[in-house]
């Protein structure tokens, strides 16, 4: 939902035409929190927030949400209004809380790396285009909260998932030392 609030614009009630949730996956950047969206409950099914991830369990639910949504709507409108208080302390102010964070990030990344295998062919591409902007996001996160080059790093797994997530949004890139450079 919106995090600013915009009055200016009146509100479009017309009805867009629906696209299917693979497709929106494959042409727009997804919002992972799932309280953006209005779903139907049937569309949900047995799909659950891993018990086990306490931050972006929301990224890796709603990316599955998508898949099995046969029709999305995408409007503008705004049903909510989210206000941000400025003086709130970060959530993210201690290292015990990023290392959770980042580590919750790579559990997300590979868990949808791991559904590859079982989605269709069709879906496949959506859910790795998803997996390519998870893992950027990834990558931005760790020199941002980390600050560190080393800590990207830390295993080979995390190495592959940079490095093949980069391929597949960017195309061409060089693997020279510690540096990440996008051709």
């Amino acid at each position: 939902f919106c995090f600013s609030k915009d009055d200016t614009g009146e509100p479009s009630y017309e009805l867009p035409t629906p696209i299917s949730g693979t497709e929106y996956l494959n042409n727009n950047t997804l919002l992972g929190s799932a309280c953006s969206y209005i779903f139907r409950r049937a569309i949900v099914g047995s799909l659950l927030f891993s018990p086990n991830i306490s931050f972006g369990e929301d990224e890796e639910f709603t990316p599955q949400l998508f898949l099995r949504a046969e029709r999305i709507f995408k409007t503008q409108t705004s049903p909510y209004y989210n206000r941000v208080d400025k003086y709130a302390p970060g959530e993210l102010e201690n290292k015990d809380k990023i290392d959770i964070h980042m580590d919750n990030k790579l559990e997300v990344i590979l868990h949808l790396q791991k559904l590859l295998d079982t989605v269709p062919v069709a879906e496949r591409q959506a859910l790795n285009r998803r997996i390519a902007q998870l893992s950027m996001d990834y990558l931005i996160n760790n020199i941002r909260l980390k600050h560190s080059l080393i800590s990207l790093n830390r295993t080979d797994v995390e190495r592959d998932i940079r490095f093949a997530s980069a391929d597949r949004l960017f195309g061409t890139v060089e693997r020279g030392g510690d540096k990440l450079r996008i051709v």
